[in-house]
């Protein structure tokens, strides 16, 4: 064989003996039936002890699914019905930080602890108020934390107690409400957007969840339950108080990423109530600079359908319609005003970003007064303008009742 015919052979046999080594196989592959998967996580501050100057404890709770919900079972089917305990299991520890917990549970768990399916954190609304700076950084550390994770805050509540609600219509509580922020009618909050918003020169928010107890009116069939019924403020890492009602609504209006709600208004000198869909929505949030202090305008504009009408108004008519476009426009011009009056004079935070719109529009007088901003944003004046118009009034003319 002369070396023209070893060439080639001998460069074949290379590279098949390379691909060789490429080929190692799944070698840190995990059977699920081996994994203790976390579905959500909730972190507690213990009661302070009055007899020790230490800090006070940390509870954390793990909300773990079992092997059956993950589709390991025969037919790939879930084991449980919806809305059983059985579908997942609690466990707990305490300790001085957030990792000393996670530590404890690991190490008395027969399987390995997977916190890369963790949906929804859940923070005890006395560890937020305390500050969350520690969690942030177990998030951005640990390689296992999805970013795309959901922060909320248990209103009035512990997170422990959130996390053993099973849900009617889930398996995993935990799925619950990943899809109820998912929905578009709240703002979907997650671990990157909160900790952006904390690390910026701005404050931030999360949606706030609260567990419902059945009144005896509502008769043995019914549960307890959860809602995301509330916004919780941040200044910097710590909460500082709730947004509802209408100051929940007027700070939905202002951020402006929301795919449906519903507004009832009244017509002045008209009975009953009109109620209107809306459909689509425009909001810009800027702040200006004029004659060297900041203005702040927030411009809202929607566009609705009538939903319910029950007055007597006909709504065929141009007038009528235009009564409601007013109301329409002074229920939110009225909301919007409360939501900023209770950001800038209650709570003294800046949870819709107008500090970092300075810092980027206008460096150098950002630099002048970084330092006592929340003081400036309380005396910044704000103009807002409020544009509704009515898309579909209905094809019936007046209500049929009427």
């Amino acid at each position: 064989m002369n070396l023209r015919t070893k060439i080639p052979r001998m460069v074949c046999c290379i590279v098949v003996l390379a691909s060789c080594l490429m080929c190692t196989g799944c070698w840190d592959a995990t059977e699920i039936d081996r994994l203790a998967i976390v579905s959500a996580s909730g972190i507690d501050l213990m009661p302070e002890d009055e007899m020790s100057s230490a800090p006070p404890k940390v509870l954390e709770t793990l909300q773990i699914a079992r092997a059956s919900e993950m589709g390991s079972n025969g037919g790939g089917a879930p084991a449980t019905k919806t809305g059983s305990e059985d579908a997942f299991l609690l466990e707990q520890a305490t300790g001085d930080d957030i990792l000393q917990p996670m530590d404890i549970i690991r190490k008395r768990l027969s399987r390995k602890l997977f916190l890369g399916q963790r949906r929804v954190i859940v923070l005890g609304e006395n560890y937020a108020k305390h500050g969350v700076y520690d969690l942030v950084d177990e998030v951005i550390r640990n390689p296992q934390s999805r970013l795309r994770t959901y922060v909320v805050v248990a209103y009035h509540d512990t997170a422990q107690t959130i996390l053993q609600v099973p849900y009617a219509l889930n398996r995993l509580p935990a799925d619950a409400i990943a899809e109820i922020e998912q929905q578009g009618s709240l703002p979907e909050v997650d671990a990157k957007t909160f900790i952006q918003r904390m690390v910026s020169n701005g404050d931030t928010f999360v949606m706030g969840i609260e567990k419902i107890q059945p009144s005896p009116q509502d008769g043995e069939a019914m549960n307890n339950s959860f809602a995301l019924t509330h916004i919780a403020i941040f200044r910097q890492d710590k909460l500082v108080g709730w947004l509802d009602g209408d100051t929940l609504d007027g700070f939905l209006w202002m951020y402006g990423r929301i795919h449906r709600t519903d507004t009832t208004v009244t017509i002045p000198g008209v009975p009953g109530h009109l109620t209107a869909r809306m459909l689509t929505i425009r909001t810009k949030r800027s702040i200006e600079i004029e004659h060297g202090k900041p203005k702040i305008a927030i411009h809202v504009f929607t566009e609705y359908d009538v939903a319910e009408n029950g007055t007597p108004a006909n709504l065929n008519s141009p007038e009528n319609v235009n009564k409601l476009r007013k109301a329409l426009v002074e229920k939110l011009t009225r909301q919007i005003q409360s939501a900023m009056d209770t950001l800038q004079h209650t709570y003294d935070a800046d949870p819709l970003g107008f500090g970092d719109q300075i810092d980027k529009r206008y460096p150098t007088i950002w630099k002048a007064i970084r330092d006592h901003w929340h003081e400036v944003y309380r005396q910044t004046p704000v103009n807002i303008e409020v544009d509704v118009q009515i898309r579909n009034s209905g094809l019936t003319g007046p209500p049929i009742r009427h």
